[in-house]
């Protein structure tokens, strides 16, 4: 019927968001990031170091808070996402969803335009 056909499709479609979701995290994880080339990072404003701190790109400003700026210090093309989180899990161990935050976060910074990944086959 048309209501099963229905249903399999938004299985189909979950099944896919899922499978998506995955991959954006093993890519997390495995690939370096790097701020791209024309991104410029500024200090907080006020001084004050809990203050959310800026990355400056050409066409606007992306304003990064919490462990965000401990993850973006590392995100300079020579540690894996994985390396990143291992690290923030040593150094915050009764944190809770520490990897998850850190793929999340790196992700969420490729899809600003802010990373990119050093490509494996790079001199750098």
């Amino acid at each position: 019927t048309r209501g099963d056909q229905n249903r399999c499709l938004d299985a189909l479609r979950t099944k896919c968001r899922i499978l998506w979701s995955l991959l954006d995290s093993i890519e997390s994880a495995a690939g370096r990031p790097r701020l791209v080339a024309h991104a410029l990072r500024r200090p907080p404003a006020t001084g004050d170091a809990n203050a959310p701190s800026m990355v400056v790109l050409p066409e606007r400003a992306v304003e990064i808070s919490g462990s965000g700026s401990i993850i973006l210090d590392r995100c300079d093309g020579n540690w894996r996402g994985e390396a990143i989180a291992q690290w923030l899990r040593a150094n915050h161990p009764d944190a809770e969803g520490v990897e998850d935050d850190v793929y999340d976060f790196i992700h969420s910074m490729r899809e600003a335009g802010v990373l990119e990944y050093v490509d494996e086959g790079s001199a750098e």
